[in-house]
């Protein structure tokens, strides 16, 4: 990376750290506010517009984490930061083509009921591991990333960017809290065995250490295998389950071995004193330890779907450190398309049956192990960094939409029926980018970051709390976005779903009921065969009769 000028190495620096939650179809939506923040971050470093000579201050992209979608936009950030061509949407549809603008075309042009229900993946013998096809997903990847495309890193790069992506390890990791003293040194003490599941892929663009020793390199050429890792830990993360196939992956185990924990000191104080960082190895048994771990991995987001815990981490390091000069500050910026406000309902109603009660596990189950304390602590008092979240917003008439996202439907899923409604969830991203930037994104005057700001500026761009912007918008930025208009489907598109659901559904049946009746006789096979193709048309139309209802419901049908 090319060395910042002496002015740039004495201006104050504000780092960023972004944590992309999981999304679905609403992956569009995310892609939508990174479109905007690398076309914000670009003019404001370009300075020499909307009365700055120069920026005063500078604003730097040190992490990244995600989840599902949010991995997989994150993997195409990295490419951009790499210096992969990249034109920010400024039309509102830019066409079915866009190869200078990844994130769009991979989230709204690429993927779609057309490729999801194609029944091509399911010949040849081939086993049923998904509801959908998956298989357009390496191609989109590598479309994204491909080889050779780096160029001039961004300059509101970090000298070194760490990446981290949750997955759900479906194999795990064994843990042993062992009991009483061991009888020899070979002989391991009797204890409660644990595995752990939820883990991160971890990778470091550029040079330098990375927080983890575990990262893998990614050069800015973008030519090295690091990047091939890196398309299969996005894809892996976004493996959602069931509907899509899980992702074969390989770790080294040393990856695990050097892997810090916090260990309290001083354990006889409430709360611990403070903490040290050192390595908690896995318990292999009997067995000697293995080189490599091999694994099926599916969504990250099943067990950690908003990584802030990660975020932080690369933002601030592990054990924490302080910012120090010229960084003025950090922030947390999440994004996070379906947001969780979890209420307490005093009048909840109990399971009434078996299934209730079944559903309400499945929950609880989900809930708890994406429950984090140590957040709840953190964020009440964070020494380290701010917090903030982009959440989608629509407003008409002044009046805030229940359902802002047009692929929220189908529980995130719907963005995938049509075209036009990811190009709105892409465009509401860009919008509420640019609003959070100009109104949320904001410091006290009196931060050190300001410290070069003129007066006329301050007047300029203060608020009346007297706060003003990061990272401020100038050049093509600062242009108001329109509010994208409300898309739905038509009849005939409708129609040709149905037609797509019924092929798909139709091409599943034989291989769902080999698997299931695999040591029943031929006979019971053929006929069950026959008898589950009788009643697919039945099936389909119940299936597309509820995704019609709920468009209607949501003003999304013609």
């Amino acid at each position: 990376m090319t060395a910042m000028s002496a002015v740039d190495d004495a201006l104050p620096v504000h780092e960023l750290g972004l944590v992309m939650a999981g999304a679905v179809s609403a992956g569009a939506y995310t892609a939508g506010v990174v479109d905007f923040l690398v076309e914000a971050l670009d003019a404001w470093h370009q300075g020499q517009a909307d009365g700055f000579a120069a920026a005063p201050h500078r604003v730097r992209l040190a992490g990244l984490t995600g989840a599902s979608g949010g991995a997989m936009t994150a993997g195409i950030l990295a490419g951009i930061l790499a210096g992969r061509p990249h034109r920010p949407v400024h039309a509102a549809d830019p066409g079915p083509s866009v190869p200078d603008n990844a994130l769009f075309e991979s989230w709204v042009n690429r993927i779609d009921a057309e490729v999801l229900l194609a029944p091509d993946d399911l010949g040849d013998g081939r086993r049923l591991l998904a509801l959908l096809n998956g298989g357009s997903l390496d191609a989109i990847a590598a479309a994204a990333l491909p080889g050779g495309a780096g160029g001039r890193p961004r300059p509101w790069a970090q000298d070194g960017v760490d990446l981290a992506f949750t997955i759900t390890n479906l194999r795990g990791v064994p843990y042993n809290l062992g009991f009483g003293e061991a009888e020899a040194e070979s002989v391991p003490r009797p204890g409660h065995g644990m595995r752990r599941h939820a883990e991160a892929l971890r990778f470091r663009l550029g040079p330098g250490p990375a927080v983890e020793a575990s990262a893998t390199a990614l050069d800015w050429a973008m030519r090295g295998p690091g990047w091939g890792r890196l398309q299969q830990a996005a894809l892996a993360s976004g493996a959602f389950p069931l509907a899509l196939p899980p992702r074969p992956l390989v770790r080294p185990v040393g990856d695990y071995e050097s892997e810090l924990w916090p260990f309290p000191v001083g354990a006889d104080e409430e709360p611990p004193a403070c903490r040290r960082w050192q390595p908690l190895p896995p318990h292999w048994g009997d067995h000697a330890a293995p080189t490599a771990l091999e694994f099926l991995a599916v969504d990250g987001g099943m067990l950690d779907n908003q990584p802030f815990t990660l975020g932080r981490g690369l933002l601030v390091g592990r054990p924490p450190a302080r910012a120090r000069a010229p960084v003025a500050g950090r922030s947390l910026v999440s994004i996070d398309p379906f947001p969780d406000i979890v209420g307490f309902r005093p009048g909840e109603p109990a399971p009434e049956g078996l299934l209730d009660l079944a559903r309400a596990l499945l929950v609880a189950m989900k809930n708890q192990t994406r429950f984090k304390p140590e957040e709840l602590v953190t964020a009440q008092d964070d020494p380290m960094a701010s917090r903030h979240m982009v959440a989608p917003s629509r407003r008409i008439d002044g009046v805030r939409a229940d359902h802002p996202l047009a692929g929220g439907v189908l529980d995130g899923f719907g963005g995938f029926l049509d075209r036009a409604f990811r190009v709105h969830d892409f465009q509401l991203g860009r919008l509420n980018c640019q609003r959070f930037l100009e109104r949320h994104l904001r410091l006290p005057g009196t931060d050190p970051l300001f410290g070069g700001w003129p007066a006329a500026l301050r007047e300029r761009h203060g608020d009346r709390r007297g706060r003003l912007p990061v990272l401020p918008l100038v050049g093509q930025a600062a242009r108001p976005l329109p509010m994208p208009a409300w898309p739905a489907l038509d009849e005939a598109r409708m129609r040709h779903l149905r037609r797509l659901l019924r092929g798909r559904i139709r091409a599943l049946l034989p291989h769902a009921i080999d698997h299931l009746l695999a040591r029943s006789s031929p006979p019971m096979r053929l006929a069950t065969r026959l008898m589950a193709r009788w009643q697919s048309r039945g099936w389909v139309n119940a299936l597309a009769d509820h995704i019609e209802r709920e468009l209607r419901l949501r003003g999304q049908l013609r």
